[in-house]
C-alpha cells in the first residue's frame, strides 16, 4: 500500500498491533471489551482476550483507546 493511500486508522492499528498492546474498546451498543489486537482488515479485527480471539466489525466499534499510555504512536507535525 503506497504512504499516501494510508489512513490514520491504518497507523495508529498497525502500531498498536506490532506493539501488542491492550486496549479498551467502546462499542456502539454501549459495551466495552479489553484485549490485545492481533490483526484486521476493512471489515474487522480480532482481539484477543483470556486466551479467545474474537472478531469484532469495525461498523461496532465506537471507540478504540490504549489501555495505558505509551510512546508507539508518534504525531507527524
Amino acid at each position: 500500500m503506497d504512504n499516501r493511500d494510508r489512513s490514520i486508522e491504518d497507523d495508529f492499528l498497525d502500531a498498536v498491533v506490532k506493539a501488542e498492546t491492550e486496549v479498551t474498546i467502546l462499542l456502539t451498543v454501549d459495551v466495552r471489551v479489553c484485549g490485545v489486537i492481533t490483526g484486521y482488515d476493512e471489515v474487522c479485527l480480532i482481539l484477543k482476550r483470556d486466551g479467545y480471539s474474537q472478531m469484532i466489525y469495525m461498523s461496532a466499534i465506537a471507540v478504540i483507546q490504549l489501555s495505558q499510555s505509551t510512546g508507539i504512536l508518534r504525531s507527524n507535525g
